[in-house]
């Protein structure tokens, strides 16, 4: 049942049903709570992410944020490598969305909180990520006002993923 309505939902958002794709999320999440099933698991935490980038396009920034926390509380602590991905992408897009109406300090937490989770990554996705997640942090702080602790956080990219090929 939940796969069917992980691809109800996919289909949904596709062709531009957004409010009738996030309602098939929410069925989803509720049917997938409790699942020791990774597989619906990891679809239910990407259309998370999905559910969330869609209530965004409405403008309900508020709304958008509550749904990356809820991937967060209720997939956070999850060991699946894909469900770890889900919920460090929806902390950096947390943070890109708090940056983008000029929310900084929230959006600085988010990116500290996401490379927090990634400290241990040593996987070239997640690598990825970690290098996502400070150099927008960067970004925040500069915008800020705080062009030294920017550059701090550049230079940590350079010093743990200088030599990584992009």
């Amino acid at each position: 049942m939940a796969a069917a309505l992980i691809s109800k939902g996919n289909r949904l958002s596709d062709v531009g049903r957004p409010d009738k794709a996030i309602e098939v999320f929410e069925k989803v999440a509720v049917l997938v709570d409790g699942t020791l099933n990774d597989s619906l698991r990891e679809g239910a935490s990407s259309l998370l992410l999905v559910k969330g980038l869609r209530v965004g396009s409405h403008g309900q920034i508020d709304d958008e944020i509550a749904v990356y926390d809820d991937a967060v509380a209720r997939y956070g602590d999850m060991a699946s490598p894909a469900i770890r991905e889900d919920v460090v992408n929806a902390l950096i897009i947390k943070g890109y969305r708090l940056a983008g109406v000029g929310r900084h300090q929230e959006a600085i937490a988010a990116y500290e909180e996401a490379g927090n989770r990634l400290a241990d990554g040593d996987s070239p996705d997640l690598q990825e990520l970690a290098i996502v997640s400070l150099v927008a942090k960067s970004n925040s702080l500069a915008a800020e006002g705080n062009p030294a602790e920017a550059v701090e956080c550049l230079e940590m990219v350079a010093g743990r993923y200088g030599n990584i090929q992009a």
